[in-house]
């Protein structure tokens, strides 16, 4: 009997101890981080090992290849989602350009500008824009070819020349009134 309750704990044990290094694996590590900002540091990134790209603060984000800080995102193959917290005011031109493996992005209802070329050559495949964006710039979206459904916001005024060229995947597209 007490070879079997021996047993017993020693597989709970193994179990418990199984169980506690799958939570450890599941945490996320920081590759990279750094600021992103228009003005300096008044937005920080975080870039995880699962491929989550977190942009947090307060205002605009600098433009891709701008002097501070260079080409950040652009083209950067390890981004698979994008993550803009509450605060963030815009998207800068040409920020996640060329990210290929891009497949998620969300966006607050801070968010009112979204930069030209900005989601361009990404595989985003649904996209939903808070309602303070009344224009999309020139080449937003272009060669997006996996994306099947973009949600517009009822304040969208303008869409720029382009903004959707090569997106194969896009079937259908619901303006608003107006």
């Amino acid at each position: 009997m007490k070879l079997k309750n021996y047993s017993l704990l020693t597989i709970a044990i193994s179990f418990l101890m199984v169980l506690t290094a799958a939570f450890a694996s599941a945490e996320k590590a920081v590759i990279d981080s750094g600021y992103c900002g228009a003005d300096g540091d008044n937005l920080s990134w975080v870039l995880y090992d699962d491929g989550e790209l977190v942009i947090s603060g307060e205002g605009q984000m600098a433009d891709a290849y701008s002097a501070d800080y260079g080409n950040i995102f652009n083209e950067n193959e390890l981004i698979k989602s994008v993550v803009i917290e509450d605060g963030v005011t815009s998207i800068g031109t040409e920020a996640f350009m060329l990210c290929r493996g891009l497949e998620e992005v969300s966006l607050p209802e801070t968010v009112s500008s979204i930069g030209r070329g900005a989601f361009s050559y990404t595989a985003l495949t649904n996209v939903i824009l808070p309602d303070k964006i009344t224009a999309i710039e020139a080449y937003t979206f272009r060669y997006c070819e996996k994306l099947e459904n973009i949600e517009f916001s009822k304040s969208i005024i303008t869409i720029g020349q382009c903004a959707f060229e090569g997106c194969s995947s896009l079937s259908k597209i619901e303006l608003p009134d107006g």
